[in-house]
């Protein structure tokens, strides 16, 4: 094990927005992604409610009708795959209490054991779940989760007596302490107004926002780029990676590499290192760690006829 110098290279945004329905997320959700540039895909629930959206902003949408943690994992994967710069998941409340959703599969598992064991269950479930999380956290997309708030009615009097009554969002509808996956926690009231209640982007510590995604957009942005360039920015989509690879090992062929990247050669190293017949079909992690590995063999034979030259 080995220590090193913490960065900002390769962050990546993970949003959480929060709110009752009528409160914005969704059109908030697109507005700062709008701002952080690049292309934007939307895994949407809500059925298409982000596409009324679309002439207003430019995205690539895909409508999911199951909400089982696979279905959210596979659709994380092709926004990937896609190479897309930020990722909205609108919203992430279906994973939980949605049809195929997390409640849904606790159920059932609990109907399936004798014992009718609800913690017990919970043992089986809650990994499906994690691993949800995980992806997310994992993805080299920008991700702006929206949730639905649980919400109640407050019943307030003013100095003059008059009762007026609002209702007010809660937490998320999701597993309780969700939020602590995020960087960036808000929640939108009726009015629209956003509000930051956790963040690791100093810059948004205790601020609000008026209907104004663009300037909270404007602010991570900011966060997350290193040396002026955004993180986003060397994002590869899963095609592009293997054309870098088939570019790379024509190159350690050029370079006399001591492997000879024959076709049947080729075929042999996937096999046996990724368990996969080509480069096709490889994921997306496989053909970057393939690929780093390539590089440093290439790198490795121009210094050795550099020396050679000198």
């Amino acid at each position: 094990m080995q220590f090193k110098k913490a960065t900002k290279k390769d962050a990546r945004l993970r949003l959480a927005l929060t709110g009752i329905s009528g409160t914005g997320k969704t059109f908030t959700a697109l507005q700062i992604a709008d701002g952080l540039g690049g292309k934007t895909a939307v895994i949407d629930t809500e059925r298409g409610s982000a596409s009324k959206y679309a002439d207003l902003f430019e995205f690539d949408v895909l409508e999911l009708e199951k909400f089982s943690p696979t279905h959210y994992i596979d659709a994380v994967q092709a926004a990937e795959d896609a190479g897309y710069d930020n990722l909205i998941i609108d919203s992430l409340s279906h994973e939980w209490s949605g049809t195929g959703g997390i409640l849904e599969i606790h159920d059932q598992t609990v109907n399936k054991d004798s014992r009718k064991d609800s913690f017990r269950a919970w043992g089986t479930v809650t990994p499906q779940h994690n691993k949800v999380l995980d992806k997310i956290l994992a993805s080299r997309c920008n991700v702006i989760a929206t949730m639905r708030a649980k919400s109640e009615y407050s019943v307030t009097k003013d100095d003059r007596g008059k009762t007026s009554i609002a209702k007010i969002g809660l937490a998320p509808v999701q597993k309780d302490n969700v939020e602590y996956e995020f960087d960036v926690v808000a929640m939108l009231d009726t009015n629209n107004v956003l509000t930051v209640e956790k963040t690791r982007c100093i810059a948004l510590a205790g601020k609000q926002f008026d209907k104004d995604g663009k300037a909270i957009a404007e602010v991570l942005k900011n966060w997350l780029t290193v040396d002026g360039k955004a993180s986003s920015d060397s994002h590869k989509s899963s095609k592009e990676l293997s054309q870098a690879i088939t570019r790379t090992l024509s190159d350690l062929n050029e370079a006399n590499d001591t492997i000879k990247w024959s076709t049947a050669q080729l075929k042999e190293y996937v096999e046996f290192n990724y368990a996969v017949s080509s480069i096709e079909d490889m994921a997306y992690e496989q053909k970057e760690r393939f690929l780093e590995y390539l590089t440093e063999r290439l790198s490795g034979l121009k210094g050795q006829s550099a020396t050679r030259a000198a």
